[in-house]
């Protein structure tokens, strides 16, 4: 029987991609597909600050990050394929990239003892298809599609437009600048 008193107002994760207002809190019900191990780093202040990303996915067959802080990120109980049902979510946008963040305020049950958990669950264990991450919406209501570098590259010298590309250096290559044997230029 389902006993626990749950909000039924779950917004989908392909939903969540619509919202606007980044300060809006929501509910979602989501299956897990990924655990990562905490994370513990220090904040500006020097303060430690523990923190676990979860990848989770719905019947829109997106996916997205969920990520839990400190006490929450430690003591997170949760495998892969079990239902979460989270109260008071927040999301977030960090250089195009979406995702969820629980705060002191959020409720997170694990396989709660509502219908919904056990058709999520049904479906998960039946679903042989992939998932797609949650892409940004743009103000108009068009996704905003990803592309590589490269795809870039190639538009821009077919359409002769400027194009402009804001990326993450995860990488530098052994090959130096050949005055210095630096891996960077040195400017003026």
């Amino acid at each position: 029987t389902c006993t626990e008193q749950f909000s039924n107002d779950f917004k989908s994760i392909e939903d969540i991609g619509k919202i606007e207002d980044m300060k809006l809190t929501f509910h979602v019900l989501v299956v897990v597909t990924q655990i990562m191990e905490p994370q513990t780093f220090f904040s500006k202040k020097s303060k430690e600050i523990t923190k676990r990303e979860v990848v989770v996915s719905d019947q829109s067959k997106k996916m997205i990050t969920v990520t839990l802080w400190d006490d929450t990120a430690i003591q997170f109980s949760g495998s892969v394929g079990d239902v979460l049902a989270i109260d008071s979510v927040a999301l977030s946008d960090f250089g195009g990239k979406l995702s969820l963040s629980v705060s002191r305020t959020s409720k997170i049950r694990i396989n709660p003892a509502i219908v919904e958990v056990t058709t999520l669950k049904q479906w998960y264990e039946t679903f042989t298809g992939s998932f797609s991450p949650l892409a940004p919406v743009a103000p108009s209501g068009i996704a905003v599609e990803r592309k590589t570098i490269a795809e870039i590259q190639r538009l821009s010298y077919e359409s002769e437009e400027e194009m402009e590309c804001l990326a993450t250096v995860i990488g530098i290559s052994r090959q130096f600048h050949s005055d210095t044997n630096t891996p960077y230029y040195l400017s003026c």
